[in-house]
């Protein structure tokens, strides 16, 4: 399957978690989420430190000035999460695995924003100090999903057993 075919199957199956996936689908949709989510960040990144100075790229406690970058930043983790989470759910159901082993770290994910979320409010209602507190547990958390990149890598280079399983034909289209 050619690289157009490939994506544009997978942006119409952006909200369908079941089937399979080919592996080229899988590919090829993981380099254009990429490509996407890099290019949002860019132009978001630029915008922002355009407006608000070098000084929105301060760490440490959230202040006014960095607290836009940091959403943005957690805006392109959905955005991500979003387009890949039906191609990897058709993915794993391809090797014969339910879809929903990789939810976990989905769900941890969006724990993980929520608590970016919390901080967020209890920075716009003045309370800077307590935001920091907070968003500390939570930095862990927000690594969690990265190692399911393991599992990504394997679902992607490993090929399926031939011929169909009990989530549906073959998507590659070979036989047994």
């Amino acid at each position: 399957m050619g690289p157009l075919k490939a994506i544009s199957l997978g942006i119409r199956k952006v909200f369908l978690f079941s089937g399979r996936a080919s592996r080229s689908e899988y590919w090829w949709m993981l380099l254009a989420s990429f490509v996407l989510v890099l290019s949002f960040q860019t132009v978001a990144a630029s915008l922002i430190i355009g407006l608000l100075g070098p000084e929105a790229m301060a760490s440490g406690e959230f202040t006014a000035k960095n607290l836009p970058l940091g959403l943005m930043f957690s805006a392109s983790v959905f955005l991500f999460s979003f387009l890949m989470l039906p191609t990897v759910s058709r993915r794993f159901k391809d090797h014969g695995w339910r879809g929903g082993w990789f939810y976990i770290a989905a769900w941890i994910n969006g724990v993980s924003g929520a608590g970016v979320l919390l901080c967020t409010l209890l920075f716009l209602a003045g309370y800077a100090g307590s935001a920091t507190r907070i968003f500390l547990p939570f930095i862990p958390l927000s690594f969690i999903p990265y190692g399911s990149v393991l599992w990504c890598f394997w679902i992607g280079f490993v090929r399926p057993e031939n011929g169909p399983n009990q989530y549906g034909a073959n998507p590659a289209g070979v036989a047994a």
